[in-house]
């Protein structure tokens, strides 16, 4: 298929208005129903630090092995007026170091005009994601001059799956989303203007994003590639064979300058990194744990279909069928349009595309090829990876809807109407259920809360382990009053069974091991029976 570049400078009315009203589905998707879903584990996480609470606080005062209620952990979610911003910062650098505190400090004053229910926190995301619209625009603009592939990227982004469920997270990847758009365009902005000030603005976008993840660090890792990729060569004829020496230009002096004063700004959070180094290796470790192959594929298929097809499907919390039916045309869509654009669209246009996908995934794929490891199916850390892919699919679409090759028309129609049913019944399926495969650990807990709130005043116990804190407050959220909890210390440092004096009353554990059930059994009898996976919850009889 001959495809000519994209230089139409006018958007086709039907384009016009197709792009509209997928935009604004878009937009009603990311705030309808934004309190249906379980508050999950990372989420309570975000109200537990941007209210200036820490994870260790919540441990001390409550994990104590005395009996409470549901209110009583909400109470850890909530602004306290006389919590101090430095506490704020101090208690997430000391904690959870991998997080940077931008968006919580930001999540902080939002919550303080507004209120900390479910709707007001994650609604602060969802505001955040308006900003891909003119991110991707500007981006599409810088990267090919042409508003067409722009708009075409507005529709994709506004009805994609993947961007509707980070849009409706209390987390910071909506905003990560659009400053990974925002300092792309502006170092392309910064490599044509060559203006002092347009470097100014990559810089300012570089450190936005470094203190917002550390793992924005490498999409200014996939731009470093494209700079010297764009640097002017020689190769020189030496006794060995040939040397390829690089010309050191204004271009990439700029760049390493504008680079070396962000990493320079985030050089406080540098503190936090290296004294808490041990804290980030305990909470990060999980990444470095091997997953069964055929369960790391399916996971990285899910993640390239997850753009514009998603039906709750994971392997790791749902026993979903994996549908192959689905997974392979998607990505060959991808690869097709990925291949299409390398050799339609101009050369500086098609390698800062492709830079970004490379610089954005391989580090995470290569370490766990080599070593052993989860990074690479990860679905939040390849979203730049993922926006790549996206403006290649939509510079194909482009090409296909402006060309005058009635042919070509049909086929860009029939796409661009697949993609938009896939990405509007995948948005309607996430909008209609209480929980999805980003919920991880909490998946089950609407499951659980059901036969908690059904049960004749049940107790619920489990321990100060891991996540079993930030999850057992995530359940609390669903939970009614007339459920009693019991937490505990971590068994693991203290294996103490409590008296319980109601033995009458029904006894579940969440997340408790073989040996504190065994113990509990010798002391009281009965035995334990699974009612919700495997793992999660059992119940004594």
């Amino acid at each position: 298929m001959e495809i000519k570049p994209v230089t139409a400078k006018s958007i086709p009315v039907f384009l016009k208005w197709t792009v509209l009203v997928l935009l604004g589905i878009g937009i009603l998707f990311r705030f309808s129903h934004l309190d249906r879903q379980v508050y999950w584990h990372d989420e309570v996480f975000t109200s537990l630090e941007a209210t200036a609470h820490t994870g260790s606080e919540l441990k001390e005062d409550l994990f104590i092995g005395k009996e409470t209620v549901p209110s009583t952990l909400l109470a850890y979610q909530h602004i306290d007026p006389t919590r101090t911003l430095s506490q704020l910062i101090f208690g997430i650098g000391s904690e959870d170091p991998q997080h940077p505190p931008l968006f919580y400090l930001f999540m902080h004053f939002w919550m303080r005009a507004w209120g900390d229910s479910i709707w007001v926190t994650r609604s602060f995301a969802a505001v955040l994601s308006l900003l891909v619209f003119p991110a991707v625009y500007w981006l599409c603009w810088e990267l090919f001059a042409s508003p067409v592939v722009g708009w075409v990227a507005i529709a994709l982004l506004a009805i994609s799956p993947i961007h509707v469920v980070y849009a409706q997270e209390a987390r910071e990847y909506s905003l990560l989303t659009a400053l990974t758009l925002l300092s792309s365009a502006a170092l392309l902005r910064a490599i044509r203007g060559d203006r002092w000030q347009n470097w100014a603005l990559y810089g300012i976008t570089l450190i936005l994003s470094f203190y917002t993840a550390v793992f924005s660090a490498l999409v200014a890792f996939g731009h470093g590639i494209y700079i010297i990729c764009t640097q002017p060569t020689q190769i020189q004829s030496v006794e060995d064979g040939f040397q390829i020496q690089w010309q050191l230009t204004r271009r990439a002096i700029a760049f390493l300058l504008t680079g070396a004063i962000a990493v320079v700004a985030f050089t406080p959070w540098f503190y936090f990194l290296k004294t808490y180094s041990h804290v980030l290796n305990a909470s990060a470790g999980w990444v470095a744990i091997s997953l069964p192959f055929d369960t790391t594929v399916k996971l990285w298929m899910l993640n390239l279909i997850r753009v514009f097809w998603d039906a709750d499907v994971n392997p790791l919390v749902a026993d979903a069928p994996f549908n192959w039916f689905v997974v392979i045309p998607v990505v060959l869509l991808e690869m097709y349009a990925v291949y299409s654009f390398i050799q339609k669209a101009p050369k500086t246009s098609w390698l800062f595309v492709v830079t970004l996908l490379v610089g954005t995934s391989l580090p995470l794929i290569v370490p766990d090829i080599l070593s052993g490891g989860q990074r690479s199916t990860v679905t939040r850390y390849f979203l730049p990876f993922l926006l790549g892919l996206q403006i290649a699919v939509a510079y194909l679409i482009a090409h296909l809807l402006v060309t005058t090759k009635r042919s070509y028309q049909a086929i860009g129609i029939s796409l661009s109407a697949v993609l938009a049913i896939a990405g509007i019944v995948s948005c309607t399926l996430h909008s209609q259920s209480n929980t999805w495969w980003n919920k991880i650990m909490s998946y089950h807990h609407p499951e659980i809360a059901q036969i908690l709130n059904t049960s004749n005043h049940p107790i619920l116990m489990t321990d100060g382990y891991s996540y079993n804190p930030a999850n057992l407050v995530s359940l609390s959220y669903l939970l009614n009053d007339t459920v009693t909890l019991l937490p505990m210390v971590e068994v693991g440092i203290f294996l103490n069974v409590p008296t319980i004096a109601d033995r009458s009353q029904p006894i579940f554990l969440l997340n408790l091991p073989d040996y504190f059930r065994r113990e509990f059994l010798a002391k009281y009898g009965g035995q334990f029976q699974p009612v919700v996976g495997e793992l999660w919850v059992w119940q004594r009889s």
